[in-house]
C-alpha cells in the first residue's frame, strides 16, 4: 500500500508540473476547485456505520479535464464532433435552442488522473465523462489516501438501491392463440393483442410503422437466453455488461421479458410495438449482490447509450428505496429532479436528444409510495401501470415530486402482460411498471420513425396529449393511458391551459374558440383549466379565450400542424374602470350616446350592452387605430328596435383588458 501511494504521488506531481509548464490558469468553467471538506456528509455517515476494513463503492470527482483555456476547449469540442457519428450529431441537432454539439461533459476524463487513482491500489469500476470522475471500491484507509490527491474535487458514496417487483403471475404454458374475434389487423398478435390494443398500437402497425431505423437502449438486469422464438427476428446492434465489464449481457430474466414486450416478434404468440427497431442491451444491475442496483453502472450505461447513437433509453429496473441502513437513504425531499445522480444523468441524456422513459416504480402499496429515481427527472417520461380494464394498478407508484410536479407522466398496461419465458417457446404473464415502460418506449419508437425531427420533449408532449386524462392529469396516472394513434397525430391538436395571471391558478369554465375561416370549434375548461382540440385540420387559426370576470385574449396566426409546444394562457381579471370611460350625452335620448375609452395596442374591441338582469341588448365589434376609441350606440337592440328607458350596463373588451360601467337612457 505504501509503494502504491508513493507511485500515486509521483504521478500527481508530474501532472501538476505539466499544467504549470503551460503557463496559464484554466477558465472558471474548466476548473472546479476542490470541496472543503472533500468527503460529503453521506460518505461520512456510510463510513461511520460500516466496517472500516470493508470496501465500499465511492465516486471520485475531478477538478478538471486538463484543458486550460477556451481555445483549447473549442478545439477539443470540434475534435469530438469530427470523430462522432453523423447519427449522434443529427440526433443532437434536434435540440433547441442551440442545436447542441459537443460540450464539456462529452470530453474524456483525463487518463493520467485515472492512472494516478489506480496507482493508489484502487480498481476503477466505471468512468463518467458527464460527471468527470470515476467510481471505485475503497476502504476507509484507501479513501483517505486518494482524498489527498489535488485533482480530486470531492468524494461521495455511490448510491445503492434495492429492487422489488409485484408478485409474479402464473405461468402460461400454451403459446397457441387466435386473433381476437371481429378484429382485422395485418398481424396476428395472439394473446399479446390486449396489451397492444389498449394503447392502440395495432392501428400503427397496420399503417406500416414498426420502429425501423430507431435505436433503443434497454438498461436492465440481464438478457438471455436469446434463443427464444420471439427473438429470432430481433436486431441487436450492441451489448455491454457494465457489472462484469464485458460483452456478455446474460443474467437475470427480467431484461429478457422486457425485451420481448417491446421488441419480440412471433405471430400468434407475442409481438412488441417496436419489433422493427434496433436494440442496444446494457446490463447495469448485479442480481447476485446484496445491493443489486448501484447508480454508477446505470450512469455508465446511459453514457454508453449516448455514444452508441441511441434515440431512446428505456429503464425498467423499478428502483426501490435506497439501501436501508447504509447511512445515505434519500428522503422524499430529495425527489426533486435535481438530487439523485441517476436523475441528473437522465436529464442530461435528454439534453442530448435521447428520449428517456423510466418505470415510475412499484411502490404504491409500500411505505415509500412515491415515484422512484430517475423517474423524478423533469425531462424523464415516467410511466405508471394500469389493469386490463384501464384502472390504476394498486402497486403503481404515485406523485407528486417533492417540488410539486405531476408524476407519473403517462400510464400503460402493467398487469397480465405476456412476455417471453426461459424456455425457447414458452411464455408467461407478468405485472409491474417494468412492463408498462417498454410498451410506452415502443410507442415512442413508432412516433420517432414517423416524425424523425421530433425531439424528446415532442415525444413526451405527444404521449401526454394522447392520454385519457389529458384534461385532468393527476398524481396517480399522470396524463393517463397513452393512445399510439392519437400521439401519432399530435401535431393536429391544440392543447393548453388557462390560468389566472396573478395567482397562476387554473381557470374553470373558460371558453376557447378556434377558427380558421373554414373550420370552427369551441370547448370549455374543467377544474384543471386545460383544453384540448383533436383532429384539427391544416390551417392558420385564431384562438379566442374568455371567462366570466376576465378579459378575453385572442391568439392569432396559430398554425396547424403545430410544434407541440403547447401554451399557457394568462387571463387578467376584469376591473371596473369607469373613470376611464365616459359616454356623452348621459343621460341620453333618441340621438344615442357615444362611448369614449382608451384601448391601446388593440386591433379590435367588442362592445356589449346589457340590462341590469344580464340580458344582452346590443353588441358590436369595432376597429380603430387611435389610442382613444369612440363607439356610438343609438339606443336600439340587435333587431334594430328602440329599447325602453332605464339603466344599462356596458362591457368593453380588448385583448387583455375589460372596461365596465353603466349609463341611463331617458325618453
Amino acid at each position: 500500500m505504501k509503494k502504491n501511494l508513493q507511485l500515486c504521488w509521483i504521478l500527481t506531481i508530474l501532472l501538476m508540473l505539466s499544467v504549470q509548464a503551460m503557463g496559464m490558469e484554466p477558465e472558471a468553467f474548466l476548473f472546479l476547485a476542490p470541496d472543503a471538506p472533500k468527503r460529503t456528509p453521506k460518505l461520512l455517515r456510510r463510513l461511520t456505520q460500516s466496517d472500516p476494513n470493508k470496501p465500499t463503492s465511492v465516486w471520485l470527482f475531478f477538478t478538471d479535464k486538463g484543458i486550460t483555456d477556451h481555445a483549447e476547449y473549442e478545439k477539443a469540442c470540434r475534435a469530438w464532433e469530427k470523430r462522432t457519428s453523423a447519427r449522434i450529431l443529427k440526433r443532437r441537432a434536434k435540440m433547441p435552442p442551440h442545436k447542441m454539439g459537443a460540450d464539456f461533459r462529452d470530453l474524456p476524463v483525463l487518463q493520467n488522473y485515472v492512472k494516478a487513482v489506480e496507482a493508489c491500489g484502487l480498481k476503477v469500476r466505471t468512468i463518467s465523462r458527464w460527471f468527470n470522475g470515476v467510481s471505485v471500491r475503497a476502504t476507509a484507509k484507501q479513501i483517505a489516501g486518494v482524498e489527498s490527491l489535488p485533482f480530486v474535487r470531492s468524494i461521495e458514496p455511490v448510491a445503492r438501491f434495492r429492487r422489488s417487483d409485484p408478485k409474479k403471475l402464473q405461468k402460461e404454458p400454451s403459446k397457441k392463440a387466435l386473433k381476437p374475434a371481429g378484429m382485422q389487423h395485418r398481424l396476428d398478435y395472439g394473446p399479446s393483442y390486449s396489451q397492444l390494443a389498449m394503447i392502440d398500437v395495432p392501428a400503427l402497425h397496420d399503417a406500416g410503422w414498426n420502429g425501423a431505423g430507431v435505436r433503443i437502449c434497454l438498461l436492465d438486469s440481464g438478457f438471455g437466453p436469446m434463443d427464444h422464438e420471439a427473438f429470432q427476428k430481433i436486431h441487436i446492434v450492441g451489448q455491454r455488461d457494465f457489472v462484469d465489464g464485458d460483452g456478455d449481457v446474460s443474467g437475470h430474466p427480467h431484461g429478457t421479458q422486457v425485451l420481448s414486450v417491446i421488441g419480440g416478434y412471433k405471430e400468434g404468440a407475442l409481438i412488441g410495438p417496436a419489433y422493427g427497431a434496433d436494440y442496444l442491451l446494457a446490463r447495469t444491475e448485479d442480481v447476485a449482490s446484496e445491493t443489486p442496483v448501484e447508480e454508477d453502472y446505470w450512469i455508465a450505461g446511459v453514457e454508453w447509450a449516448d455514444s452508441m447513437g441511441a434515440d431512446i433509453v428505456s429503464s425498467s429496473l423499478g428502483y426501490n428505496t435506497w439501501d436501508v441502513g447504509a447511512g445515505e437513504d434519500y428522503t422524499y425531499a430529495d425527489l426533486d429532479g435535481n438530487t439523485a445522480r441517476i436523475t441528473i444523468a437522465a436529464d442530461w441524456a435528454v439534453e442530448r436528444g435521447i428520449t428517456v422513459i423510466n418505470a415510475v416504480g412499484n411502490e404504491g402499496n409500500d411505505p415509500w409510495h412515491y415515484a422512484l429515481f430517475p423517474a423524478d427527472g423533469d425531462s424523464v417520461i415516467a410511466v405508471g401501470a394500469v389493469n386490463p380494464d384501464g384502472t390504476l394498478a394498486a402497486f403503481s407508484s404515485r406523485g407528486p415530486t417533492a417540488d410539486g410536479r405531476i408524476k407519473p407522466d403517462v400510464a400503460a398496461p402493467g398487469v397480465d402482460i405476456r412476455t417471453a419465458d426461459n424456455a425457447p417457446n414458452l411464455y408467461t404473464l407478468s405485472k409491474g411498471t417494468s412492463y408498462a415502460a417498454p410498451l410506452t418506449a415502443g410507442v415512442a419508437a413508432l412516433l420517432l420513425q414517423a416524425h424523425p425531427a421530433w425531439g424528446p420533449m415532442d415525444v413526451r408532449e405527444a404521449l401526454r396529449r394522447s392520454g385519457d386524462h389529458a384534461l385532468n392529469p393527476d398524481n396517480k396516472m399522470g396524463w393517463g393511458v397513452i393512445n399510439a394513434e392519437a400521439a401519432m397525430n399530435a401535431e393536429h391538436t391544440l392543447y393548453g391551459r388557462v390560468v389566472d395571471a396573478e395567482s397562476g391558478q387554473p381557470i374553470s369554465r373558460a371558453t376557447i374558440a378556434i377558427s380558421s375561416g373554414v373550420f370552427e370549434d369551441s370547448t370549455t375548461t374543467g377544474a384543471s383549466g386545460r383544453f384540448l382540440f383533436n383532429g384539427v385540420p391544416d390551417g392558420t387559426y385564431t384562438i379566442t379565450l374568455s371567462a366570466p370576470r376576465y378579459s378575453f385574449v385572442r391568439l392569432k396566426d396559430v398554425s396547424i400542424p403545430n410544434d407541440l409546444t403547447g401554451c399557457e394562457v394568462k387571463l387578467h381579471e376584469a376591473i371596473d374602470v369607469g373613470d376611464l370611460v365616459y359616454n356623452y350625452p348621459n343621460p341620453f335620448g333618441t340621438e344615442g350616446t357615444c362611448l369614449s375609452f382608451p384601448m391601446k395596442e388593440c386591433e379590435t374591441v367588442c362592445v356589449r350592452i346589457f340590462t341590469p338582469s344580464g340580458a344582452l341588448v346590443w353588441e358590436t365589434e369595432h376597429r380603430e387605430e387611435n389610442d382613444r376609441w369612440n363607439v356610438l350606440w343609438r339606443g336600439r337592440n340587435l333587431a334594430g328596435n328602440r329599447v325602453g328607458p332605464g339603466i344599462y350596463f356596458y362591457v368593453i373588451e380588448g385583448e387583455g383588458m375589460m372596461l365596465r360601467g353603466k349609463m341611463s337612457l331617458v325618453r
